[in-house]
């Protein structure tokens, strides 16, 4: 395209990945244009999946273990940051390291767990585990101590063959005795 008076001499150029652009003489030469925009997604989109990153699941539970333990303003900061749970550095700031330390998912039906619901995210205190083992790690779990044996109460149910909701009631409302509540159908 030629110069027009008073306007910048642009020019339609063929990018290396098949695509046209208009670009100006200015940016050519300064280097301020080097492809039709493909470059520029190329490279974010090389960033954000660095090391597994945007769009894994470990990128997700990453994102969100650092949302419940940082920002005050998320829903469930007050169950992490808020009685000082947080995620250590460099986790915080590193996904690779991050990704190193607890590998990738083994399978979808795991998902992230603190061992010890007190401490932090931190090495050595993760696990991949399943729904069942979640729920059996929870700090508000009833404890039953029973012939030698402690377990939660869902896993005492689901063992026994009761009704977890029958369970709790018996112990909690009733007051039975836990041998009672454990065995008398």
């Amino acid at each position: 395209r030629g110069p027009s008076k008073g306007k910048k001499i642009a020019w339609y150029c063929a990018c290396d990945c098949g695509n046209q652009t208009l670009a100006t003489s200015t940016h050519l030469l300064s280097g301020i244009t080097r492809s039709c925009g493909c470059l520029h997604r190329e490279v974010s989109r090389d960033l954000l999946t660095k090391h597994g990153g945007k769009g894994t699941p470990e990128y997700s539970l990453w994102k969100g273990i650092k949302a419940r333990c940082l920002h005050p303003r998320n829903h469930l900061f007050h169950y992490y940051g808020g009685r000082g749970i947080t995620i250590v550095e460099p986790w915080r700031s590193d996904f690779a390291a991050f990704l190193r330390d607890v590998g990738q998912r083994p399978s979808p039906e795991l998902s992230l767990d603190r061992i010890d619901n007190n401490r932090h995210y931190e090495p050595g205190n993760m696990r991949w585990a399943t729904r069942v083992e979640q729920g059996n790690n929870r700090r508000n779990n009833v404890i039953l101590n029973w012939r030698g044996e402690s377990r939660t109460l869902p896993e005492w149910a689901r063992d026994l063959g009761l009704n977890q909701k029958v369970l709790y009631d018996r112990i909690r409302r009733q007051k039975w005795p836990i041998e009672r509540a454990l065995t008398e159908w």
